[in-house]
């Protein structure tokens, strides 16, 4: 999912990224090296259709669902956006829709953006309470997702 990048949101994991990580497992307890993961470790940098070949071939071994894995990247995108959050609220709030909008404003989604599906004025939006309050929304948003995720 880092490879492809989940949702909307661009690669998040450079080959080279990639590359060390099979490296190091070559290196682990594993009984057999995977022929996957030696060809991928074998890789060069700009040998981006191997390395998609090879994750592509080692994701459809795991279990997990993508919808799984997109919401663990969007649990740690989020978490870097409200670290980096804007105290200006405009900006803040704009970055906060921006993110959402790369997801396509999941049924979960804790923002608020004003107009849909509330009469919010912009002067009632664009303040500083109000990105308080969506900053603490997200908050209590990523503890409940971090439970969810740590069950699964």
């Amino acid at each position: 999912m880092g490879w492809d990048g989940p949702a909307k949101v661009e690669r998040l994991v450079r080959p080279e990224e990639v590359i060390e990580h099979a490296t190091s497992l070559l290196g682990s307890d594993m009984k057999e090296n995977d022929p996957t993961i030696v060809r991928l470790a074998a890789a060069g940098e700009d040998e981006a259709e191997v390395i998609d070949s090879s994750l592509r071939t080692l994701s459809a071994k795991e279990l997990s669902s993508d919808d799984f894995e997109v919401r663990k990247w969007r649990y740690v995108l989020l978490e870097q956006v409200l670290e980096t959050l804007p105290v200006d609220p405009v900006a803040g709030l704009i970055a906060l829709t921006e993110f959402w909008e790369q997801f396509d404003f999941p049924v979960d989604c804790p923002h608020v953006v004003q107009g849909r599906g509330n009469d919010l004025t912009a002067q009632q939006y664009f303040t500083a309470p109000f990105l308080d309050q969506m900053a603490r929304k997200h908050a209590n948003w990523l503890e409940r997702e971090r439970r969810l995720l740590m069950k699964q």
